[in-house]
């Protein structure tokens, strides 16, 4: 099993994960993920960033957030690390195994 991601503030740690059912729940709010659209509709809207944030603490954390408490701690989590440290957390903390095709080497 794929460990979470740490997300440290100053008073407070929290574990951040994208399972594949996370991705999936992401996707129902516009974010694919999983294809170059996901990442774009991420730089064309960073506010979608907030529900990335949401779905992933649930998964790391393996507990249900309101939407309204969620954004409250990426409010937190947005102030002390920002959006650039916040991104490159993203790609470590997916969980999903991916093979490689000999084949396409």
């Amino acid at each position: 099993m794929i460990p979470a991601s740490t997300i440290r503030t100053e008073n407070n740690v929290y574990k951040f994960k994208l399972k594949y059912s996370t991705l999936c729940d992401l996707k129902e709010f516009g974010v694919d993920m999983l294809s170059g659209e996901g990442s774009e509709a991420l730089q064309k809207n960073p506010a979608l960033l907030r529900f990335v944030f949401w779905k992933g603490l649930e998964a790391g954390e393996l507990k249900k957030y309101t939407q309204e408490e969620a954004f409250i701690i990426f409010d937190e989590v947005m102030e002390e690390i920002g959006p650039e440290e916040f991104a490159e957390i993203i790609p470590k903390a997916l969980a999903i195994k991916v093979s490689v095709d000999p084949e396409s080497r």
